[in-house]
């Protein structure tokens, strides 16, 4: 599917949600695309699964009513809402998902909210330091998706191509030269193993890839708990830790300035 049409559904998503959020009197902040066609292993009949990231309303902010935090059928897949709130905790405690939602090239950001955000997740410098604030907590939760993927009833074609997907993010991941923008990129050699391997194109058998999946969990997982942070990542992720701050404080900022409250 080209990248055009994407956006479009993307965008279409948000429209949908902006739709079911409207009992809640919340705000839709942005859609972001998730799964295969972030890394090249979709087809012309794959879902598109997004993340919506929406505003609560005042009153449930001011009355520490819990964020919402739901999952929608919608057209040609789902959409995961979450309040806002839910989405800074994902940065500070990052996971593969989270940090594919902040990477993603496929993001539709509400026009109102759009500079602020542009700021953050298109700056790459910032947005580096965005998904960065713990890097051990990051290399357990790759580890452990990898490890978790045994239990899943899918092909051992997919889980394969899966882990190696999982092995070149933590890659790309602790490789501070590499664009936070490419961190969902697979090399050209292995999105061929891997998209073989999840169309069932492949001459491997079942029980050769089930190895195969079993030695990259197993590597991920020594990488994870061998793993370290320098003094110079301990740092970068002080910095990120603050980044978080400020896109926090932005955009509670421009949400009281909608909301008729302007800071002085």
């Amino acid at each position: 599917m080209d990248k055009i049409k994407i956006l479009e559904k993307v965008k279409n998503h948000a429209e949908q949600v902006k739709k079911f959020i409207q009992p809640y009197n919340a705000q839709h902040i942005m859609t972001v695309l998730i799964g295969s066609q972030n890394y090249g292993l979709d087809s012309e009949n794959s879902d598109i699964d997004t993340y919506s990231f929406i505003a609560p309303s005042l009153l449930d902010l001011m009355t520490g009513k819990e964020p919402l935090s739901k999952e929608y059928e919608v057209e040609d897949g789902k959409c995961v809402v979450k309040d806002i709130r839910l989405a800074f905790n994902l940065l500070r405690k990052p996971s593969p998902n989270s940090v594919e939602c902040f990477v993603s090239k496929y993001k539709y950001y509400e026009p109102i909210y759009e500079s602020t955000l542009k700021y953050f997740l298109e700056t790459e410098t910032v947005l580096r330091l965005l998904v960065h604030a713990n890097f051990k907590n990051m290399l357990n939760a790759i580890a452990g998706t990898a490890f978790g993927l045994h239990g899943r009833n899918m092909t051992e074609g997919k889980k394969y191509s899966h882990c190696l997907r999982l092995e070149e993010m933590m890659a790309r991941y602790l490789n501070w030269n590499i664009s936070p923008f490419l961190y969902l990129d697979l090399n050209e050699k292995t999105l061929l193993r891997a998209r073989a391997a999840k169309f069932e194109e492949s001459n491997l058998t079942n029980e050769y890839m089930k190895e195969q999946c079993d030695t990259i969990v197993e590597i991920l997982t020594d990488k994870a708990q061998l793993f370290i942070p320098s003094e110079v990542q301990k740092m970068y992720e002080g910095y990120s830790l603050a980044i978080i701050d400020s896109f926090e404080q932005a955009l509670f900022d421009k949400y009281l300035e909608l909301n008729g409250y302007k800071k002085e």
